[in-house]
């Protein structure tokens, strides 16, 4: 008997996730010519019976996004407030209240108590040099003009930056008024008796003019303050330049 044996499947029908398959283990070539199947010289094709997985579930929000999680009921503030509540029974009981302070003009008055602090910690380190380098950008934020402002100073002999605050700069943005502003600010915060050696902004006029620009104005105060053209904006001006003139590198970035 010389034929092959072969497990059949049904294209049309497939079968389903629990049902148990037969597969032929042992094939019987048709090409050997001593290929007889008989009860004593035979080969004889044993049967396995394998059970079918059952297929995992999967949608196209699950591939992009991964496994699902638990949807948060509440605001990340008051998240953090029912997970601290789980441990800390007296803090529970205020929680729990009708009035239990947690609005978002209480939340406001945190956030503002919290950066406070840390501005302050920052001030208390630049006092034990007096010396300090500032560092401002654009950062708008929705219809309101921004000025974020950083310092650079040493702890020790450890170079370090800080971001200090933003200044609302939305009524001008000429040179006058943003050194006006940066003056005020320092001012604020009891850093106009320190020594600025040191400035940075982007290329703008209105902030790296040689003589009516906002790092003028600055030198004319501090004439210690030597101002450098950010490197992180050269940068990037490099790469648009770059991306202009050679359009293959634009499909690496």
């Amino acid at each position: 008997m010389s034929k092959k044996l072969f497990a059949i499947f049904n294209a049309n029908k497939p079968p389903s996730p629990s049902s148990v398959v037969s597969v032929c283990t042992n094939v019987i070539d048709d090409t050997d010519p001593d290929d007889t199947l008989s009860s004593s010289q035979g080969s004889i094709a044993t049967v396995e019976s394998i059970k079918v997985p059952e297929p995992e579930t999967c949608n196209l929000g699950t591939l992009l996004t991964g496994p699902a999680r638990p949807v948060l009921e509440a605001r990340n503030f008051k998240e953090i407030c029912s997970l601290i509540a789980k441990h800390y029974p007296e803090f529970a009981e205020k929680f729990q209240n009708t009035t239990n302070y947690t609005s978002h003009a209480v939340q406001d008055e945190l956030a503002n108590l919290c950066a406070e602090n840390i501005r302050h910690k920052i001030i208390k380190e630049i006092e034990d040099t007096k010396v300090f380098g500032i560092m401002c950008d654009e950062a708008r934020y929705f219809k309101q003009e921004q000025m974020s402002l950083c310092v650079r100073y040493t702890v020790g002999l450890n170079i370090v930056e800080r971001f200090l605050g933003f200044i609302d700069v939305s009524d001008k943005q000429d040179d006058e008024s943003l050194s006006a502003h940066i003056f005020a600010y320092l001012t604020k915060n009891n850093m106009d008796t320190f020594h600025v050696v040191a400035q940075s902004y982007d290329g703008a006029n209105v902030m790296s003019g040689k003589f009516n620009g906002v790092q003028a104005k600055i030198k004319n105060k501090f004439p210690y303050a030597v101002y450098t053209h950010c490197m992180a904006h050269r940068i990037n001006l490099v790469v648009i330049d770059m991306c202009k003139y050679v359009k293959v590198n634009c499909n690496f970035l």
